[in-house]
C-alpha cells in the first residue's frame, strides 16, 4: 500500500542512512520499526499507594533466591527511587513523620483514583 506521512527531517535522515547501510529501502526501515513498535505491549500507567508499591516490590523479589531477596537483617531488598529535582517537599508535608507521609500519599492516591486517573 502506498501512503504519505510527514516525519521529522532528522528522523528521515537517520532512517535513510540506516536503509543505505543495510541495503534496503527507507520504506523497509519504517515498516520494520513500526512492526516492532506495534508488537510491544502498551505501556501501562497506574496510580498506586506506597503500601501497594511495597507489596509489588516484595512479590517481584520473590523470584530471587532467598539470599538475593533479603538484606543482612533478613528484610526484603528493594530499590527506592530517588528524586533529584525540585525544591523540596510540598508545603504541609511533614517528611519527618512516616505516618503523616503515608497518610498524605494515600490521601493523594485516593483523590487521583476518584478522578479516574
Amino acid at each position: 500500500m502506498e501512503t504519505n506521512i510527514n516525519i521529522d527531517e532528522e528522523l528521515y535522515r537517520a532512517a535513510s542512512q540506516k536503509a543505505a547501510n543495510e541495503g534496503v529501502s527507507i520504506s523497509d526501515v519504517v515498516e520494520k520499526a513500526l512492526r516492532e513498535f506495534l508488537a510491544k505491549p502498551p505501556y501501562e500507567l497506574r496510580v498506586i499507594s506506597i503500601r501497594e508499591a511495597l507489596e509489588e516490590l516484595k512479590s517481584k523479589s520473590a523470584g530471587d533466591t532467598e539470599e538475593e531477596s533479603q538484606d543482612k537483617q533478613g528484610r526484603p531488598k528493594f530499590e527506592l527511587p530517588v528524586f533529584r529535582g525540585g525544591k523540596g517537599p510540598m508545603p504541609g508535608v511533614n517528611i519527618d513523620s512516616r505516618r503523616e507521609l503515608y497518610d498524605f500519599l494515600d490521601d493523594d492516591y485516593e483523590r487521583l483514583r476518584r478522578k479516574g486517573r
